[in-house]
């Protein structure tokens, strides 16, 4: 068997490259596996490091947080080799959402514990995404976090949240799901594979990454007031009994839009066309999750 271990430096602070490399090794080595650990230097480099190795290796472990996953498993997708997610990052949403542990020992002791789950991946024209991925409010957030110089973590997003409240416009969308068309101008559009954002942020409750469907959540404009009754909702896994938050299940369906602007794939920021065209890789991507 041979592993390869992506690991990112600049993610979180929950442990050291160093203490995950040698988790993985202490793990790996007694069964004879063969061990290749790689240090990231800058984003988007973990989708070729993964591609480079998908001929030579068995299982691929991807030690940071969402865009590490996001990056490994990219490079993944359709090839069947099973992907192994170390959450050292922040908020690590794919990696809760799958219930993998965020202590990084248990985490890594799923490389003989765990066992092989093929789940959905999303995708937007032509990007994949695991998680989720956000048009409107959400997009904006992710886009002041990412280019604000800060440490990373949850009060530094509620930061960049509560500043793009005070002068963020929703922008009208028309939703096309194929025998039915919204015309509608929401807070935010959240088109999930998984439950959640991370940091336990559960914004699309009951969505599955197995079920071949994608869960298109919408969450309408609301005063300043309803917002903050309605933020514990988030973190209660209670956000779908709001009369604010609407939702339908697709497996393929296009948002259009005005014009280009920022969405959010898997938490991170890009630009991206006005129209998004958005389907569904039933099980085009293996996980190693705990066992039931």
């Amino acid at each position: 068997m041979n592993l390869t271990c992506i690991i990112n430096p600049h993610a979180g602070r929950r442990s050291s490259p160093r203490e995950v490399a040698e988790a993985v090794h202490r793990v790996a080595e007694p069964l004879g596996w063969q061990v290749a650990t790689v240090l990231t230097q800058e984003p988007g480099q973990a989708t070729d490091l993964v591609r480079q190795a998908t001929e030579r290796s068995d299982l691929f472990v991807a030690a940071g947080g969402d865009g590490t996953a996001h990056e490994v498993a990219t490079a993944l997708v359709g090839t069947e080799k099973p992907l192994l997610i170390i959450p050292t990052g922040s908020g690590n949403g794919l990696a809760r959402a799958l219930g993998i542990p965020t202590r990084m020992e248990q985490a890594v002791d799923l490389l003989t514990k765990g066992e092989r789950r093929a789940i959905d991946v999303g995708k937007m024209n032509e990007r994949y995404f695991f998680s989720t991925a956000g048009i409107g409010f959400d997009a904006e957030v992710g886009r002041r976090y990412n280019e604000a110089k800060h440490r990373r973590g949850l009060f530094p997003y509620f930061r960049c949240g509560l500043n793009a409240w005070l002068d963020y416009v929703p922008q009208p969308l028309t939703i096309d799901l194929g025998g039915e068309r919204l015309d509608e101008a929401p807070l935010l559009l959240v088109v999930a594979n998984t439950d959640q954002y991370g940091y336990r942020a559960i914004i699309a409750p009951g969505a599955v990454p197995d079920d071949g469907l994608l869960k298109v959540c919408r969450i309408m404009q609301m005063s300043t007031l309803r917002l903050l009754i309605s933020l514990p909702r988030l973190f209660l896994g209670t956000l779908d009994r709001s009369r604010y938050f609407r939702a339908r299940s697709a497996s393929e369906f296009v948002v259009e839009r005005r014009n280009r602007g920022h969405v959010q794939i898997d938490g991170e920021a890009i630009e991206a066309d006005a129209k998004l065209a958005f389907s569904i890789l039933p099980k085009a991507l293996t996980v190693i999750v705990p066992g039931k």
